[in-house]
């Protein structure tokens, strides 16, 4: 038996969705090629930008806490067996998108959620059964809340938005495909929290300001997201 230890950065949403899937895919992957037994151990990077995404994970991996802990056991298990079998190596983030297009991840959602998700699409007035979309585009707004929430040491705020200003979309440029996708039958769901500018259509019950809402909640953002048959948008 090998056990392996390694960390899931949970202070990111997108770094903690993909880049916990891609490690979840490579530790089934690794047991699958190793002739020994591999017991994979990971612990969280905090401040967890979504505490219902961290429930879901725990339910897929062994999680334990203290993660820096985890880590120096794995370098001193290396250290005293001299190999590297000990510390779990993440590959490069995109490397291994076929990867995860092959490999589906169900998580397991229990009937307690199940039922808070159905009250969740009925408060949204979306129909059960019905075909949704979800779209996003990012700003700068999130930043300032991430900041004040978690009040990160040496965030340079300012500079860190200068610098990914290039990725931000003005959400009323999606209004056009928006009103495409609502008269084509599917209710359009506008995600993100906190957003600089509303996405109302008083005239279009199918397209929803979400983002806005009063039901926006962690554990609605991850529903959502799995409830959705696409999602379009930006990084």
């Amino acid at each position: 038996v090998i056990f392996r230890f390694g960390s899931l950065d949970g202070r990111a949403f997108g770094h903690f969705a993909q880049d916990s899937a891609l490690a979840y895919i490579k530790s089934k992957l690794d047991n699958q090629k190793s002739k020994k037994r591999i017991i994979h151990i990971f612990g969280i990077e905090k401040p967890v930008t979504n505490k219902y995404l961290e429930v879901l994970w725990k339910r897929k991996f062994t999680i334990f806490p203290f993660v820096k802990f985890l880590l120096l056991i794995g370098q001193v298990s290396n250290f005293l067996t001299s190999t590297k079998d000990h510390i779990f190596i993440d590959e490069p983030q995109f490397e291994n998108e076929e990867k995860i297009n092959n490999y589906k991840i169900n998580f397991i959602i229990n009937d307690k959620e199940k039922i808070k998700g159905k009250k969740l699409l009925e408060s949204l007035k979306i129909p059960e059964n019905s075909k949704i979309i979800t779209v996003a585009a990012r700003d700068n707004s999130w930043s300032y809340l991430y900041n004040k929430k978690f009040n990160i040491k040496n965030f340079e705020i300012e500079k860190y938005n200068k610098e990914q200003e290039y990725r931000n979309v003005d959400i009323n440029s999606f209004k056009e495909a928006a009103f495409e996708f609502a008269n084509l039958g599917y209710y359009v769901v506008r995600m993100g929290t906190p957003t600089d500018k509303k996405f109302n259509f008083e005239n279009k019950k199918e397209i929803i300001d979400y983002a806005n809402s009063p039901f926006r909640s962690e554990f609605a953002d991850i529903f959502l997201s799995k409830a959705c048959n696409f999602y379009f948008g930006t990084d």
